[in-house]
């Protein structure tokens, strides 16, 4: 298994690839510089606040990479109907301090290769492991037309949505406080192209601290 992963940092084929690649790069040569590596030149890290992931990477690289990197695995993939882009979850484990939950990444295809655009990590006690992750691709059916990314600011929240470029695949981000709830929250939603309408294939929210 974690020679197939190291096989992959060549040159993933696929945004599951990329995603094995990215855990095995950082396992093997230092978790914040695989996640400097693997960043999208606009990609995110939604924590507490909502950070440019490559400039957070060096600085944190700076400080030392953490003897034990976390350690991930992907479960889910669902990809666009152009193999362009995805969102791919799963369970991460941190050795340094116990810590367990699940990852979200949306991944898109550039010239340089497979970058992820947005990660954001949710702690849960009951995070498993599944033993090959389940791939679903949005149908290439009556896709929809001028689909366009939007973001979004509010006093008290921010956010966006974003499209693969074939507008089979969709995701929205917030932070902050919006709606009802005045409790502080972030988010992380996404959707596939069935033919006719998008559907909704999954939903990760928590309370900011």
């Amino acid at each position: 298994m974690i020679l197939a992963a190291l096989l992959m940092l060549a040159d993933p084929a696929t945004a599951l690839d990329a995603e094995l690649a990215f855990a095995a790069d950082a396992r093997e040569n230092g978790q914040w510089q695989a996640f400097g590596n693997w960043a999208h030149e606009d990609g995110i890290l939604i924590g507490r606040n909502v950070i440019p992931a490559i400039g957070f990477a060096a600085a944190a690289a700076e400080n030392g990479e953490p003897h034990y990197a976390t350690a991930w695995w992907p479960s889910l993939s669902v990809g666009s109907c152009d193999g362009r882009t995805a969102f791919n979850m799963g369970p991460f484990f941190s050795p340094g301090s116990g810590a367990s939950g699940n990852f979200h990444t949306v991944w898109t295809l550039t010239e340089d290769g497979w970058r992820y655009l947005i990660d954001m990590g949710l702690p849960t006690a009951d995070a498993e492991m599944a033993d090959d992750p389940k791939i679903d691709i949005a149908s290439c059916a009556n896709l929809p037309q001028d689909v366009s990314p939007v973001e979004w600011e509010s006093e008290t929240a921010r956010g966006a949505t974003g499209y693969s470029d074939d507008g089979s695949l969709k995701w929205e981000w917030r932070h902050g406080i919006w709606g009802e709830d005045e409790t502080p929250r972030r988010s992380l939603r996404t959707w596939r192209w069935d033919g006719e309408i998008y559907i909704l294939v999954y939903e990760a929210e928590e309370m900011i601290d």
